[in-house]
């Protein structure tokens, strides 16, 4: 069930909807660090993450909609529901969830970090936070890791995708000598086949950059602006060199 937060009006509804989400600087630090440390580096979903916090603060009503007859009591003319929790579509949600898995995480004993809001710190171990995704760095050999996913599992309805292998889209790999290496091929895989490249040959230089660019006398039709920043091969079908 999805709210008609489009509908709500800002300092009456709601009055603060930022969340913030981690760097992605951060992120690689922390894949640089399990590899100097040998460290162990999980991955942990948390499943319909905005609907866990409470609203204990915003009076907020929703219209009873249609499907749930069955409820009881139900007056089916100008009946309003109260929301004890919050639900998806609601312009603050992201905001109350954040503030619900930050105040459980510093509970547990972790520190937030000065630099990223979205980086947690623990003896042995370190946490980062994307939305409803975490990326656990922790010494495996001191069992920490092991009990931080244990208070997890208790407080929220999460997945332990073992040992990361994906993450915002950045598949993760790594080697026999601990070494790890990134990529992102299913993104760029998808990205071509949007826009029918799949079969187009590959190259490690596609276009000399030392080559002239110029749109004078160019006879192409205006290029769609949003395609155009979306194509990845919009730059080289778009500008002719110049001669």
């Amino acid at each position: 069930m999805v709210i008609k937060g489009y509908a709500q009006k800002e300092g009456i509804d709601y009055d603060e909807t930022y969340a913030p989400v981690s760097k992605m600087t951060t992120v690689q630090l922390l894949l640089a660090l399990s590899v100097q440390y040998g460290w162990n580096m999980d991955h942990m979903d948390v499943v319909t993450a905005f609907l866990n916090p409470k609203i204990d603060r915003d009076n907020i009503h929703m219209a009873t909609p249609p499907g749930i007859e069955w409820l009881e009591p139900y007056t089916p003319d100008g009946s309003m529901l109260l929301l004890r929790k919050v639900l998806y579509g609601l312009n603050q949600t992201p905001r109350l969830w954040f503030e619900d898995i930050n105040s459980y995480l510093l509970s547990i004993g972790f520190q937030q970090s000065a630099e990223d809001a979205n980086l947690y710190l623990q003896s042995r171990v370190l946490l980062i936070l994307y939305v409803d995704d975490l990326l656990i760095v922790y010494d495996g050999t001191k069992g920490k890791g092991q009990e931080i996913k244990r208070l997890l599992q208790a407080k929220y309805k999460i997945c332990d995708l073992g040992a990361a292998k994906r993450f915002l889209g950045i598949e993760i790999e790594r080697g026999e000598d601990g070494s790890v290496s990134i990529c992102q091929r299913a993104y760029i895989d998808t990205i071509l086949k949007r826009f029918g490249q799949q079969d187009a040959k590959s190259a490690k230089m596609p276009l000399d950059h030392q080559v002239d660019l110029a749109n004078t006398d160019c006879e192409d039709k205006i290029a769609n602006r949003k395609e155009y920043c979306q194509d990845p091969v919009s730059l080289v079908c778009a500008v002719r060199p110049a001669t």
